[in-house]
């Protein structure tokens, strides 16, 4: 993702027990890197979680993943200013 990240927490939300008729898993990711602080979390659009937790995972992380790439692009055109 990036070297220069400095500090990472995951949370992970989900079902108690493993019964639960309709489970919803939410995975939230905070980094910290010089500069900037990511808040990303795997919500659908609507508010709902993901009934997989590999799902929640994996859209936490494309969520991180695009907001530090937006970093780089707009670093380069800050600097120039």
């Amino acid at each position: 993702m990036d070297d220069r990240i400095k500090q990472c927490c995951i949370t992970l939300e989900g079902p108690f027990d493993a019964g639960s008729i309709a489970p919803s898993y939410v995975v939230k990711i905070e980094l910290s890197r010089p500069g900037a602080q990511i808040h990303a979390d795997s919500l659908h659009p609507d508010g709902t979680g993901h009934a997989a937790l590999d799902l929640a995972l994996r859209a936490s992380y494309e969520n991180a993943k695009r907001q530090l790439q937006n970093l780089r692009h707009q670093r380069p055109s800050q600097s120039s200013l």
